[in-house]
Protein backbone atom coordinates (compact mmCIF):
# COMPACT_ATOMS: atom_id res chain seq x y z
CA UNK A 1 0.00 0.00 0.00
CA UNK A 2 1.39 3.23 -0.81
CA UNK A 3 2.40 6.22 1.35
CA UNK A 4 3.22 9.72 1.33
CA UNK A 5 5.42 9.26 4.33
CA UNK A 6 7.84 7.22 2.70
CA UNK A 7 11.14 7.40 1.14
CA UNK A 8 9.79 6.31 -2.46
CA UNK A 9 6.75 9.06 -1.94
CA UNK A 10 10.06 11.77 -1.55
CA UNK A 11 11.61 10.15 -5.00
CA UNK A 12 8.78 10.35 -6.61
CA UNK A 13 7.99 13.84 -5.92
CA UNK A 14 11.80 14.82 -6.57
CA UNK A 15 11.23 13.52 -10.01
CA UNK A 16 8.23 15.02 -10.90
CA UNK A 17 9.51 18.20 -9.79
CA UNK A 18 12.70 17.86 -11.72
CA UNK A 19 10.62 16.58 -14.90
CA UNK A 20 7.38 18.36 -14.83
CA UNK A 21 7.39 21.45 -12.53
CA UNK A 22 5.49 20.06 -10.46
CA UNK A 23 5.33 22.28 -7.52
CA UNK A 24 2.28 20.98 -4.87
CA UNK A 25 0.59 17.59 -4.20
CA UNK A 26 -3.05 17.04 -3.16
CA UNK A 27 -3.64 13.57 -1.11
CA UNK A 28 -6.62 11.74 -0.38
CA UNK A 29 -8.17 11.72 2.72
CA UNK A 30 -5.62 10.22 5.55
CA UNK A 31 -7.75 9.05 8.06
CA UNK A 32 -8.57 5.56 9.48
CA UNK A 33 -10.56 3.30 7.19
CA UNK A 34 -11.07 -0.49 7.79
CA UNK A 35 -11.00 -3.41 5.69
CA UNK A 36 -14.54 -3.40 5.17
CA UNK A 37 -15.23 -0.06 3.99
CA UNK A 38 -12.35 1.04 2.07
CA UNK A 39 -12.98 4.84 1.01
CA UNK A 40 -10.02 7.16 2.32
CA UNK A 41 -13.84 9.51 1.95
CA UNK A 42 -15.08 7.49 5.02
CA UNK A 43 -11.95 7.78 7.12
CA UNK A 44 -12.08 9.69 10.54
CA UNK A 45 -11.57 13.43 10.82
CA UNK A 46 -8.72 13.33 13.54
CA UNK A 47 -7.27 9.91 13.57
CA UNK A 48 -4.58 8.68 10.70
CA UNK A 49 -4.78 6.00 9.79
CA UNK A 50 -2.37 3.16 10.80
CA UNK A 51 -2.48 1.54 6.99
CA UNK A 52 -0.47 4.83 6.17
CA UNK A 53 2.30 4.70 8.84
CA UNK A 54 5.94 3.72 7.48
CA UNK A 55 7.20 0.80 8.88
CA UNK A 56 10.73 0.67 7.73
CA UNK A 57 11.49 3.85 9.44
CA UNK A 58 11.23 2.27 12.70
CA UNK A 59 13.96 0.77 12.37
CA UNK A 60 15.70 4.15 12.48
CA UNK A 61 17.30 5.62 16.06
CA UNK A 62 14.72 8.29 15.91
CA UNK A 63 12.18 6.38 16.38
CA UNK A 64 13.82 4.16 19.01
CA UNK A 65 14.67 1.47 17.10
CA UNK A 66 11.42 -0.04 17.56
CA UNK A 67 11.59 -2.40 14.89
CA UNK A 68 14.35 -4.42 14.07
CA UNK A 69 15.95 -5.92 10.77
CA UNK A 70 14.04 -9.04 11.46
CA UNK A 71 10.69 -8.08 11.85
CA UNK A 72 10.70 -5.75 8.95
CA UNK A 73 11.75 -9.40 6.60
CA UNK A 74 8.82 -11.03 8.28
CA UNK A 75 6.04 -12.64 6.18
CA UNK A 76 3.68 -9.65 5.92
CA UNK A 77 6.79 -7.15 4.62
CA UNK A 78 7.64 -9.70 2.09
CA UNK A 79 4.74 -11.64 0.81
CA UNK A 80 3.82 -10.80 -2.67
CA UNK A 81 0.75 -9.82 -4.32
CA UNK A 82 -1.02 -10.88 -7.08
CA UNK A 83 -3.65 -8.17 -6.91
CA UNK A 84 -3.81 -5.84 -10.09
CA UNK A 85 -4.63 -3.15 -7.34
CA UNK A 86 -3.66 -2.75 -3.32
CA UNK A 87 -4.00 -5.56 -1.46
CA UNK A 88 -6.20 -3.98 1.60
CA UNK A 89 -6.51 -7.99 2.89
CA UNK A 90 -2.74 -8.07 3.30
CA UNK A 91 -2.80 -4.92 5.54
CA UNK A 92 -5.36 -5.77 7.71
CA UNK A 93 -4.16 -9.15 7.51
CA UNK A 94 -3.96 -10.99 10.76
CA UNK A 95 0.03 -10.45 10.95
CA UNK A 96 -0.61 -7.44 8.76
CA UNK A 97 0.17 -3.69 9.87
CA UNK A 98 -1.72 -3.62 13.28
CA UNK A 99 0.42 -6.96 14.53
CA UNK A 100 3.65 -5.12 13.59
CA UNK A 101 3.01 -2.16 15.54
CA UNK A 102 2.11 -3.91 18.29
CA UNK A 103 5.33 -5.60 18.17
CA UNK A 104 6.97 -1.82 18.47
CA UNK A 105 4.72 -0.81 21.15
CA UNK A 106 6.04 -3.63 23.10
CA UNK A 107 9.53 -2.20 22.99
CA UNK A 108 8.25 1.47 23.33
CA UNK A 109 6.54 0.37 26.35
CA UNK A 110 10.11 -0.38 27.54
CA UNK A 111 12.14 2.77 26.78
CA UNK A 112 12.94 5.17 29.34
CA UNK A 113 10.71 8.53 30.18
CA UNK A 114 13.61 10.09 29.63
CA UNK A 115 14.07 8.64 26.24
CA UNK A 116 13.73 11.08 22.96
CA UNK A 117 11.31 9.27 21.90
CA UNK A 118 8.86 9.27 25.38
CA UNK A 119 9.12 13.21 25.67
CA UNK A 120 8.10 13.18 21.76
CA UNK A 121 5.27 11.06 22.80
CA UNK A 122 4.38 13.45 25.73
CA UNK A 123 4.39 16.44 23.84
CA UNK A 124 2.17 15.22 20.58
CA UNK A 125 -0.39 13.85 23.89
CA UNK A 126 -0.23 17.39 25.57
CA UNK A 127 -0.79 19.35 21.91
CA UNK A 128 -3.49 17.01 20.92
CA UNK A 129 -5.45 16.72 23.65
CA UNK A 130 -8.79 17.76 22.43
CA UNK A 131 -9.06 14.45 20.16
CA UNK A 132 -6.55 11.50 20.62
CA UNK A 133 -7.85 10.14 23.97
CA UNK A 134 -11.14 9.91 23.41
CA UNK A 135 -10.63 8.15 19.78
CA UNK A 136 -8.99 6.01 21.44
CA UNK A 137 -11.54 5.24 23.97
CA UNK A 138 -13.86 4.18 20.68
CA UNK A 139 -11.42 1.50 20.30
CA UNK A 140 -11.86 0.59 23.52
CA UNK A 141 -15.46 0.68 23.88
CA UNK A 142 -15.50 -1.10 20.85
CA UNK A 143 -13.85 -4.00 22.32
CA UNK A 144 -15.76 -3.87 25.84
CA UNK A 145 -18.56 -4.25 23.01
CA UNK A 146 -17.53 -6.77 20.77
CA UNK A 147 -18.36 -4.93 18.16
CA UNK A 148 -17.04 -1.81 16.26
CA UNK A 149 -20.16 -0.80 15.33
CA UNK A 150 -21.95 1.87 17.96
CA UNK A 151 -25.53 1.13 17.34
CA UNK A 152 -24.97 -2.70 18.86
CA UNK A 153 -23.61 -1.17 22.15
CA UNK A 154 -25.36 -0.81 25.22
CA UNK A 155 -26.81 2.58 26.03
CA UNK A 156 -24.54 4.13 28.03
CA UNK A 157 -21.67 3.24 26.16
CA UNK A 158 -22.81 4.92 23.15
CA UNK A 159 -23.41 8.11 24.82
CA UNK A 160 -20.71 8.46 26.92
CA UNK A 161 -19.55 12.25 25.05
CA UNK A 162 -23.69 13.32 24.83
CA UNK A 163 -22.59 15.58 27.21
CA UNK A 164 -19.38 17.66 26.67
CA UNK A 165 -17.70 16.92 29.76
CA UNK A 166 -18.06 13.18 28.81
CA UNK A 167 -18.80 10.10 31.56
CA UNK A 168 -15.94 10.18 33.68
CA UNK A 169 -16.83 7.07 35.63
CA UNK A 170 -17.19 5.11 32.37
CA UNK A 171 -14.12 6.88 31.06
CA UNK A 172 -12.10 5.53 34.16
CA UNK A 173 -13.27 2.29 32.93
CA UNK A 174 -12.12 1.85 29.84
CA UNK A 175 -9.16 3.54 30.23
CA UNK A 176 -8.06 0.23 31.74
CA UNK A 177 -9.90 -2.53 28.86
CA UNK A 178 -7.03 -4.46 27.26
CA UNK A 179 -7.48 -7.01 24.36
CA UNK A 180 -7.57 -10.44 23.30
CA UNK A 181 -3.23 -9.71 23.18
CA UNK A 182 -3.21 -8.40 27.00
CA UNK A 183 -2.43 -4.94 25.48
CA UNK A 184 -4.09 -1.99 26.96
CA UNK A 185 -6.18 -0.30 24.35
CA UNK A 186 -6.29 3.53 24.85
CA UNK A 187 -2.44 3.79 25.03
CA UNK A 188 -1.63 1.00 22.18
CA UNK A 189 -4.22 3.50 19.89
CA UNK A 190 -2.42 6.64 21.41
CA UNK A 191 0.86 5.51 20.44
CA UNK A 192 -0.06 4.88 17.07
CA UNK A 193 -1.25 8.20 16.66
CA UNK A 194 1.55 9.44 17.99
CA UNK A 195 4.08 8.02 15.04
CA UNK A 196 1.54 8.48 12.31
CA UNK A 197 1.59 12.16 13.61
CA UNK A 198 5.99 11.93 13.99
CA UNK A 199 5.80 10.71 10.24
CA UNK A 200 3.20 13.44 8.60
CA UNK A 201 5.22 15.96 10.10
CA UNK A 202 8.73 14.53 8.72
CA UNK A 203 6.96 13.77 5.15
CA UNK A 204 5.46 17.52 4.72
CA UNK A 205 8.91 18.99 6.20
CA UNK A 206 10.87 16.87 3.12
CA UNK A 207 8.24 17.58 0.68
CA UNK A 208 8.64 21.65 1.73
CA UNK A 209 12.19 21.37 1.39
CA UNK A 210 11.98 19.93 -2.22
CA UNK A 211 9.91 23.15 -2.86
CA UNK A 212 6.58 21.12 -2.79
CA UNK A 213 3.44 22.32 -0.85
CA UNK A 214 1.12 19.69 0.11
CA UNK A 215 -2.70 20.01 0.25
CA UNK A 216 -5.25 17.99 2.47
CA UNK A 217 -8.11 16.46 1.70
CA UNK A 218 -10.74 17.39 4.19
CA UNK A 219 -13.91 15.60 3.85
CA UNK A 220 -17.26 17.58 4.82
CA UNK A 221 -18.58 14.89 6.91
CA UNK A 222 -17.50 13.08 9.88
CA UNK A 223 -16.52 9.69 10.59
CA UNK A 224 -19.02 6.99 13.12
CA UNK A 225 -16.03 7.04 15.32
CA UNK A 226 -15.99 11.21 15.25
CA UNK A 227 -19.84 11.28 15.87
CA UNK A 228 -19.17 9.27 19.02
CA UNK A 229 -16.73 11.10 20.32
CA UNK A 230 -18.14 14.26 20.00
CA UNK A 231 -21.83 13.61 20.13
CA UNK A 232 -22.85 16.65 22.08
CA UNK A 233 -21.58 18.73 19.08
CA UNK A 234 -24.39 16.63 16.76
CA UNK A 235 -27.79 16.80 16.10
CA UNK A 236 -29.36 13.05 17.43
CA UNK A 237 -30.71 11.23 14.87
CA UNK A 238 -30.25 13.71 11.82
CA UNK A 239 -27.61 13.12 8.71
CA UNK A 240 -26.68 14.71 5.61
CA UNK A 241 -25.65 13.51 2.23
CA UNK A 242 -27.39 14.38 -1.39
CA UNK A 243 -29.72 13.78 -3.34
CA UNK A 244 -29.14 10.58 -6.16
CA UNK A 245 -32.46 10.89 -7.96
CA UNK A 246 -35.08 9.00 -7.50
CA UNK A 247 -36.25 9.99 -4.03
CA UNK A 248 -33.43 8.85 -2.85
CA UNK A 249 -30.69 9.72 -0.50
CA UNK A 250 -27.13 8.70 0.09
CA UNK A 251 -25.71 10.32 3.60
CA UNK A 252 -22.56 10.50 4.30
CA UNK A 253 -21.97 11.91 8.16
CA UNK A 254 -24.13 12.60 11.03
CA UNK A 255 -25.54 16.27 11.15
CA UNK A 256 -23.10 18.92 12.96
CA UNK A 257 -25.64 20.90 15.46
CA UNK A 258 -25.16 24.76 14.24
CA UNK A 259 -27.43 26.06 17.15
CA UNK A 260 -24.29 24.87 19.13
CA UNK A 261 -21.76 26.99 16.68
CA UNK A 262 -20.61 28.76 19.75
CA UNK A 263 -20.10 26.21 21.77
CA UNK A 264 -19.10 22.39 21.17
CA UNK A 265 -20.20 22.49 17.19
CA UNK A 266 -18.03 26.03 16.57
CA UNK A 267 -15.39 24.04 18.95
CA UNK A 268 -15.26 20.91 17.11
CA UNK A 269 -15.40 22.42 13.62
CA UNK A 270 -12.48 24.78 14.82
CA UNK A 271 -10.24 21.85 16.43
CA UNK A 272 -10.90 19.85 12.87
CA UNK A 273 -9.48 22.60 10.92
CA UNK A 274 -6.71 23.61 13.07
CA UNK A 275 -5.41 20.47 13.17
CA UNK A 276 -5.25 19.69 8.96
CA UNK A 277 -3.69 23.53 8.62
CA UNK A 278 -1.04 22.09 11.12
CA UNK A 279 -0.42 19.09 8.98
CA UNK A 280 -1.16 20.67 5.45
CA UNK A 281 0.19 23.96 3.34
CA UNK A 282 -3.66 23.81 2.58
CA UNK A 283 -6.60 21.98 2.59
CA UNK A 284 -9.01 21.08 -0.12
Amino acid sequence: IGTSFSQEAQDLAGLLKVMCGVNSIQLQPQGEISNYVRSPYSGTGFSLGMHIIDLNKLNEKAYGNLLTTEDLSSSYMTRVSNHDSVNYDNVFAQDGQRAMLKKAFERFEQLGESSPLKKEFKKFEKENSYWVERDALYEATAVANGSRDIRTWNHRDQNIFATKEGDQARIAELKQVRDEDGTNVVDFEKFVQFIADKQQKESKANFNKQGISIYGDCQIGFSQKDFWAHKSAFYPNYEFGCDIGDGKYSCWSPAINFDKINGEAGELLYNKFNLFFKRYDGVR
